[in-house]
């Protein structure tokens, strides 16, 4: 039976998109002239694994496709992208519009599609005079409202895309320093996930970096940067590397 990754692919193919296959769950599709795209498939596919009627499983997939190509909807947004993954744009993405965060970790800029990201380039001349902070106003649109969980180890969650674009918006670690002992310190290690404690709490502490090494050894979707940040001065600084 075809992978989802498999089936999408097949599809393009026939509509004239070249799509290399990055995992079972991301594409990379171009189309002359038009550059390459990522494509995720993680939201589709947790769609289709709620519908049981072959019909409408095609008709889901028909509008994921018709959205590619459309680009409907799009909000400019921020993502947190690492070294490893600006190594590996091809050629065509290599101007990605980005900016450092700390350690191996940098904001990048996007529209969010609905099914899709594609990356903005340095050569859009659309995106205003101050696009990360647009960027994280768009996430904060679309985003599901921030909440908290956990005692020592937090973890903040707000529906699955953006958790690690929050350490880019500032009041939330105006919020977070209330409650933490210590000062702030984060960690993002995949795209979903982002933990939170404080530099005086050693339980807090201790978890995180056991939560870290879980994400690498367990080869999570998404994965960003082993790094533990501290919050200082309105930005990040590189705590250590797990």
């Amino acid at each position: 039976m075809k992978t989802l990754a498999e089936y999408v692919t097949e599809i393009l193919r026939e509509r004239g998109y070249e799509v290399e296959i990055v995992s079972d769950l991301e594409l990379l599709a171009s189309r002359g002239a038009d550059g390459s795209t990522r494509i995720y498939l993680d939201n589709l596919a947790g769609d289709l694994a709620r519908i049981e009627s072959a019909a409408e499983r095609d008709e889901k997939i028909e509008w994921f496709l018709r959205s590619l190509e459309t680009g409907e909807s799009a909000t400019l947004v921020v993502l947190v992208k690492s070294d490893e993954w600006l190594e590996s744009l091809p050629e065509q993405q290599a101007s990605v519009v980005r900016r450092p965060i700390a350690a191996d970790m940098h904001a990048v800029l996007a529209r969010d599609e609905g099914e899709r990201f594609s990356f903005v380039l340095d050569s859009d001349d659309e995106i205003g005079e101050d696009p990360f902070a647009a960027g994280v106003e768009g996430v904060l649109a679309i985003a599901d409202p921030l909440e908290m969980c956990g005692d020592a180890l937090k973890m903040l969650n707000c529906g699955g895309d953006y958790e690690a674009s929050m350490l880019l918006a500032d009041h939330v670690w105006d919020v977070m320093a209330d409650h933490v002992d210590g000062d702030v310190i984060a960690a993002a290690p995949a795209r979903d996930l982002l933990f939170v404690t404080g530099a005086d709490d050693a339980a807090g502490l201790s978890q995180m970096e056991a939560a870290i090494r879980r994400v690498f050894d367990e080869e999570f979707s998404y994965r960003i940067s082993r790094a533990m940040l501290r919050r200082k001065d309105g930005g990040w600084v590189v705590e250590r590397v797990v």
